[in-house]
């Protein structure tokens, strides 16, 4: 594949304006590795939005938006895409590394493969 589209976001945590927040590992069918990292505010942000804190992610889309019956509060999930360097060797596996920002949780919804 030439791109993977990764749905996902933080939660719970004191994640701040470029904070690491975790690492894809996307494995190649030939044994070599690449490592992409989730940079809170560019890839990703916390699931639940408040009116005064930035929405949009600077790499991602905001893929889907709830509103609860909280006022000034929604939820966001948001799509990131990776380019593929090596579209011509298959991805045999993927593994998502949690970053060392306290109480903070990355999840995922969805990959796709393009």
């Amino acid at each position: 594949c030439s791109h993977l589209n990764f749905l996902q976001f933080t939660s719970g945590g004191q994640a701040r304006e470029g904070d690491n927040v975790g690492h894809w590992v996307i494995r190649f069918a030939d044994g070599s590795a690449a490592e992409w990292p989730l940079i809170y505010g560019e890839h990703v942000r916390d699931f639940w939005w408040i009116s005064n804190q930035p929405r949009e992610a600077r790499a991602a889309l905001t893929a889907w938006e709830g509103h609860p019956n909280i006022p000034a509060k929604a939820s966001c999930l948001y799509k990131a895409t990776w380019s593929n360097p090596r579209p011509d060797v298959a991805i045999e596996s993927l593994d998502l590394v949690s970053g060392r920002v306290d109480a903070t949780t990355t999840a995922v919804i969805a990959i796709t493969a393009e």
